[in-house]
């Protein structure tokens, strides 16, 4: 489950990032100006807060039910911390598990070499979906 928290997340920052909205995610929406604000506060105002609901919104269609009915009330930055406090400790064990298998991993003697290939290549693809980049040389050598 915290993998694909992982992967949504980061689909999720991918789309707000070239629109300058990312922000949305971790910053909570300003107060609501004063009624003595000028008309372009007012305006600046609730074209940021348009933008925290759509973003909102387009969260929330991407979740079960459940979660929608969880977090339908609550704003966008409270829904991501309040997800990665849920899913964070069960990633880290995730996480540890992928790289144990990838770090001692060993071909079997007398097995075969592209199967070996292939299960190597299966764990450093697990630990990418987990945010875990493994750099092309060190893969190499690991699988050699």
């Amino acid at each position: 489950m915290s993998r694909f928290f992982s992967a949504w997340h980061r689909n999720l920052r991918i789309l707000l990032i070239p629109e300058k909205l990312s922000h949305v995610l971790t910053v909570a929406l300003p107060n609501a100006p004063a009624a003595s604000a000028t008309t372009e506060e007012k305006t600046a105002y609730q074209q940021k807060a348009d933008e925290y609901s759509l973003i909102q919104s387009g969260m929330l269609y991407a979740m079960e039910p459940d979660l929608q009915k969880r977090f339908e009330s609550m704003p966008t930055n409270e829904i991501i911390a309040d997800l990665q406090t849920v899913f964070a400790p069960q990633a880290r064990a995730e996480a540890y598990e992928a790289s144990e298998a990838f770090f001692t991993a060993k071909m079997e003697e007398h097995s075969s070499l592209s199967e070996h290939v292939v299960k190597m290549s299966g764990c450093v693809q697990r630990l990418e979906a987990l945010d875990l980049k493994i750099p092309p040389t060190l893969a190499v050598d690991r699988v050699l």
